[in-house]
């Protein structure tokens, strides 16, 4: 296809280990590349994509359509006001379902050969990149993943406590085992705090800054009384909706005409959040952030050895 078309942009859908090969490929003919996310399965195979676009002087896209969302836009840009002051403490949880028979629909799910991981590979992506595009990148993580109730070999539960060089604190639980839908974000700042609670957005603003309120107060234990504000941003959700707005900025990001909203570097940060997080739960102790790519994969070629599941990629 590569040879025998004059293509711009190539969008690569494959399985998750397959990205990196059609990425470089697409990139290696000239064309700029739109990746499914994660944009790969390790932090040394994201370097090397990193790499192959900074060669080709071509574009490397990751999709996050979640980022155009009305509420994470607005909680975007009330941060990088500084508003609110300080970051001091963030909480993401993103629990969806998934059945069995939602594993048993493409071979390639569920398994460590297909996806290189589960929830944190599959579903946690989104969540992974809106906390690093909110919040920055930690310097160290703690996680701890599980195989709660699906029967494949990768984990479908994932739990991670970030601590970031200012002292912030971050918390990150994904899951695909809950009966429903549950999406919730809390940020504490130094002068407010923002919450999202399944598509509800509300500020809360203090009259002054919490650390100065610790030292001048008198009273032990009452707190500030805030202003809370209901904002209207609701979650949308959908990606029929959200897609276009991604694509739009594609088109104007290579027309020259503004910058890519999901730069080379956002997918890769997103790949090695994932991989801190799944090595952190497999040594049982902290890691620092980015991981050592080549201790990342050993660490996969440990879970390759252990869990032979046979893939077998969907035809096109």
């Amino acid at each position: 296809m590569l040879a025998a078309e004059d293509l711009d942009v190539v969008f690569v859908c494959t399985p998750h280990p397959e990205h990196e090969s059609a990425t470089i490929k697409a990139l290696d003919a000239g064309c700029h590349v739109v990746c499914e996310k994660p944009l790969s399965i390790t932090p040394g195979s994201a370097k090397r994509i990193q790499e192959a676009a900074g060669k080709s002087g071509r574009l490397v896209t990751t999709v996050f359509q979640s980022r155009f969302e009305v509420a994470y836009r607005r909680i975007h840009s009330i941060l990088q006001s500084g508003e609110l002051g300080q970051i001091r403490r963030c909480e993401m949880v993103e629990a969806c379902w998934r059945s069995d028979s939602y594993y048993r629909a493409k071979p390639w799910r569920g398994t460590w050969q297909g996806e290189g991981g589960g929830v944190t590979m599959n579903q946690a992506p989104h969540v992974l990149d809106r906390y690093l595009w909110l919040i920055g990148a930690p310097t160290s993580i703690a996680a701890y993943s599980d195989t709660q109730i699906h029967p494949i070999s990768v984990e479908d539960s994932v739990s991670a406590i970030l601590r970031h060089e200012s002292g912030i604190h971050g918390f990150i639980h994904v899951n695909t085992c809950d009966p429903s839908l549950e999406s919730r974000l809390s940020i504490s700042c130094d002068k407010g705090r923002i919450s999202l609670q399944n598509g509800i957005l509300t500020v809360e603003t203090l009259p002054q800054s919490t650390r100065e309120y610790s030292r001048m107060s008198n009273d032990d234990f009452a707190g500030q009384n805030g202003e809370a504000k209901q904002v209207r941003a609701p979650i949308c959700g959908d990606y029929r909706k959200l897609l276009p707005l991604f694509y739009s900025n594609l088109a104007h990001a290579l027309a020259g005409e503004a910058p890519i909203e999901v730069s080379i570097l956002d997918a890769v940060g997103q790949v090695d959040l994932g991989c801190a997080m799944l090595l952190s739960s497999a040594r049982g102790r902290s890691v620092e952030f980015p991981v050592d790519a080549v201790e990342y994969d050993a660490f996969l070629q440990e879970r390759y050895s252990e869990h032979t599941d046979t893939v077998e990629s969907e035809p096109v």
